[in-house]
């Protein structure tokens, strides 16, 4: 064997050794997992082979040395290896990066979706999810009001309100019902639903998650290159809130995170087309949270910049302005008219007040602490090198001298960040972890800082620089998966019980049924089409009356309760076994959940 050989053979089997030692740090960090693909089982328990495995590679090159000088010619083959890797990862123009990076982006975007549609829970749940694909059904169908679903008078003690499900409050005149969520997401749901039937709706979200760290990927590739851009899209589907609101029952926040990621994304293009399809996508942002409306100044502002700052194209720069403000425009013009259609005024929105109640400067303290542990704990420690991400870029760019992100459009991501946390920094605090889910529009920024700051971080460091950011991003990984696993992050099997009870509903109850219900009044309804009386707007003493009055009326009247919502019945009206008679069938098909027909 020629000397040229032996070192390739020698760089080799150090690179096989590498790999051994990041994969033992990632199963001693995790306590090993398993993965199946069909038929085919893969398992990785302990760290007893990749050890042996490190040893003999290691061994087997150092052996390949000229005699004399084996440990040199080990340390020079090693050195060789990282400054290998140095070029093809750290350089924007590597065609290998390009190929592999591009490849390995899509498969990880088409991985959340398949992870979204066989692991997500793709029901009309509670409050939220039951409130979007109800409405997503109103658009569909040009409906959009509930009318109370009772013919002649109300029984005595009872209002319109009792008819109105969760996610949905009176219309102006009283009676009807409209709801309370904001129509960007049941918008889309609604094209989705008359294209596909009912059940496409719920693979929106899915759809939009993979559009999500697709679009992560490219803003990566916008800010840092294609290596910056893999390892946040990589962070991002590994991400505990986004994997909690992939698997669980359909709401808004992944939705938005896709739309202003798209936007962001077309920030730094220079076309007309580009700009007003960047507004276009901040129009679909803010239809889907109205009440994150500011992120849409953060690109006008950059624009804004290029116009005070170009002398030969400010007529171009002015055109991109105003191409933009097109679609948020537009955008504001529709939630203004809809809440007037709806709520009455166009400055009320679903929630009614929300000054002195959901946002008050004293929650700002305690949000601070609350959302800053919640990020560490899901992110681990690591989340802080963020910060010192546009800093690191810019440093590296002006360095380098490569044709990189412009300085306003860095600021402007920067300030996006900035803005999302302003926009909750007041609300009610949470402290549970996924209440994180708020910020997920700018988990794509954070995640690409983050990892511009590891690789770019890395490149102020000894030689082999790559070595760094691979040992940090295995050992955030490992953790992340073990708290993903310990907190039950992808379990969403009790989301289920919505649709399980009410499709048990529709199949063995009478359809002249009326079912006292608070937490499944719109599920129920929704999956049934049995009509659903709010138990909590029955005035106290006042439900065996309202519940005789339905029975002369020819209902067959039922009580359906969720297992936390019986300490709330019980103190009003007594136990639900003194009204009626448990189904004890319902009881064992659907656990924690059930369902009493009224004496």
């Amino acid at each position: 064997m020629t000397e040229r050989s032996s070192e390739r053979l020698s760089q080799r089997l150090l690179l096989v050794a590498a790999v051994l030692a990041l994969w033992t740090v990632a199963v001693s960090r995790t306590g090993g997992f398993v993965l199946e693909f069909g038929i085919v089982h893969f398992s990785a328990r302990g760290i007893r082979n990749p050890l042996i495995g490190i040893a003999l590679c290691v061994i087997a090159a150092w052996v390949m040395g000229p005699p004399g000088k084996r440990w040199r010619s080990l340390a020079e083959n090693w050195a060789r290896l990282g400054q290998a890797f140095d070029a093809a990862v750290l350089s924007r123009d590597s065609h290998l990066v390009r190929r592999l990076a591009d490849g390995l982006a899509v498969a990880i975007s088409v991985a959340v979706i398949v992870i979204g549609v066989r692991m997500g829970a793709l029901v009309a749940g509670g409050s939220d999810s039951y409130g979007y694909v109800s409405q997503a059904r109103l658009w569909a169908t040009g409906t959009l009001r509930i009318q109370p679903p009772i013919d002649g008078d109300l029984p005595a003690n009872l209002e319109y309100h009792a008819f109105t499900p969760l996610g949905y409050r009176l219309a102006t005149d009283g009676r009807s019902s409209v709801p309370t969520y904001a129509p960007g997401f049941p918008m889309l749901m609604a094209v989705f639903e008359r294209l596909g039937g009912p059940d496409a709706a719920f693979y929106v979200m899915p759809i939009l998650a993979g559009v999500t760290v697709g679009a992560t990927y490219l803003l990566g590739i916008v800010v840092a290159g294609r290596t910056v851009g893999l390892l946040a899209a990589l962070l991002m589907a590994m991400s505990p809130p986004f994997l909690f609101q992939l698997t669980h029952a359909p709401m808004s926040d992944i939705v938005a995170a896709g739309w202003w990621t798209l936007a962001l994304v077309l920030l730094p293009r220079p076309f007309l087309a580009s700009t007003l399809l960047m507004g276009l996508c901040a129009a679909a942002a803010i239809l889907t949270r109205p009440n994150l409306v500011a992120l849409a100044i953060v690109p006008a502002v950059a624009l804004l910049w290029d116009v005070v700052a170009k002398r030969g194209a400010v007529r171009h720069a002015s055109r991109r302005l105003v191409l933009y403000t097109i679609g948020p425009a537009l955008a504001g013009v529709f939630i203004a008219w809809l809440n007037s259609y709806w709520y009455g005024s166009a400055t009320t929105s679903g929630y009614g007040v929300l000054g002195g109640e959901l946002f008050q400067w004293a929650f700002v303290p305690q949000n601070l602490i609350n959302y800053s542990r919640s990020l560490v704990t899901t992110q681990t420690p690591a989340i802080i090198a963020a910060v010192a991400g546009p800093w690191l870029v810019w440093r590296y760019r002006s360095a380098a001298g490569a044709t990189a992100v412009s300085q306003p459009v860095l600021v402007a991501y920067a300030l996006f960040v900035v803005v999302i946390y302003l926009c909750y920094a007041a609300y009610l605090p949470m402290e549970a972890w996924w209440g994180l889910r708020f910020f997920l529009p700018a988990f794509p920024v954070v995640m690409v800082f983050m990892s511009a700051a590891l690789v770019r971080g890395s490149a102020l460091l000894p030689v082999p620089r790559v070595v760094w950011p691979l040992i940090i991003v295995t050992l955030m990984l490992s953790e992340t998966h073990r708290f993903i696993r310990d907190t039950y992050v992808l379990d969403s099997q009790g989301e289920w019980r919505f649709a399980n009870i009410g499709r048990y509903i529709a199949d063995t109850l009478p359809a002249r049924a009326v079912l006292f219900s608070v937490l499944h009044s719109g599920s129920a309804s929704y999956y049934s089409g049995r009509m659903t009386v709010r138990f909590d707007a029955v005035p106290p003493g006042q439900f065996k009356a309202v519940a005789g009055e339905f029975q002369r009326r020819g209902y067959a009247a039922y009580i359906l309760l969720d297992e936390f919502e019986r300490h709330e019945f019980t103190e009003k009206f007594g136990e639900a076994a003194d009204w009626g008679e448990l189904d004890t069938r319902a009881a064992k098909l659907v656990p924690y959940v059930k369902l009493y027909q009224v004496y």
